[in-house]
């Protein structure tokens, strides 16, 4: 499952390598990814757009175009999704070193770029999410930057289990199963 340091690679990628690209085409016939958007919904409202900024709360990734004039595009990585970036003849992805010919039959959505490049939502398990105005205000604050008191008090002592508590995306986005369990037995 992807997590906090995923999604900020993934972040990152989009950072460097896909901004200030002008989108003339999206493939958002996938309807189970691009839910709850119907077919073209997401074309429609991207295409001729240029990207300007790329954010991340917790594991929710989110693209602003036209310097926050256009929509969001929201990006969930699901358990296995990643991010590809192409261009100039290159392919660049978050998680995958090495992105084969055949993992494109695993693309999910993508925007073409102006310059014949694309940023690709690759994901075999089909569980990733693509979104128009992603509502994240039910997570809580980012796992990477909470503070300790912020921290100790939103995790805090309660009736839960404490790996539920931090695996929780309404108390601290970021954790999934992988880091809960190594932070706990780092701390015994």
């Amino acid at each position: 499952m992807p997590e906090l340091p995923e999604a900020e690679r993934a972040r990152a990628l989009i950072a460097d390598h896909a901004l200030g690209r002008e989108i003339v085409a999206v493939d958002d016939t996938d309807g189970y990814v691009c839910r709850p958007h119907g077919p073209g919904e997401i074309a429609a409202a991207l295409e001729g757009r240029a990207l300007t900024a790329a954010r991340r709360l917790g594991k929710s990734l989110w693209v602003e175009t036209d310097h926050g004039a256009g929509p969001d595009l929201g990006l969930h990585l699901g358990m296995a999704g990643r991010i590809v970036v192409t261009g100039a003849g290159e392919e660049r992805s978050a998680g995958d070193p090495k992105p084969t010919a055949a993992g494109r039959g695993w693309d999910r959505f993508t925007l073409r770029f102006a310059d014949g490049g694309a940023l690709i939502l690759r994901d075999k398990r089909r569980l990733g999410r693509v979104v128009l105005e992603p509502d994240l205000t039910h997570l809580g604050p980012d796992a990477g930057e909470v503070s300790r008191a912020a921290f100790r008090e939103r995790v805090g002592r309660s009736g839960a289990p404490l790996k539920a508590r931090l695996m929780d995306q309404g108390v601290i986005a970021g954790v999934g199963n992988l880091l809960a369990d190594e932070a706990l037995w780092q701390a015994q």
